[in-house]
């Protein structure tokens, strides 16, 4: 969701606007659990898009060698037999 300067209540400078990012996206001011990767694309407070798909595999999250394969809900880790 994204509000500007015209929305009641806001304190973003004339012209400009914010947008809050969900799960998955970044290039606004994330509303979730931010991994490390992806810090400054989820802290732009004023012009981002949430545009940026984030890669949550670039954390490294698998253990063990395991190959990470992002899908729709999420990373997957996977070891090749």
């Amino acid at each position: 969701a994204c509000t500007d300067s015209t929305d009641t209540g806001s304190s973003i400078p004339v012209y400009e606007y914010s947008c809050a990012c969900v799960v998955g996206f970044a290039n606004g001011m994330c509303a979730y659990e931010v991994i490390a990767e992806f810090t400054t694309q989820c802290a732009v407070a004023t012009g981002g898009n949430c545009d940026v798909d984030v890669d949550e595999c670039a954390s490294s999250p698998c253990d063990s060698g395991a190959a990470c394969t992002m899908v729709s809900s999420g990373p997957i880790a996977s070891i090749s037999a």
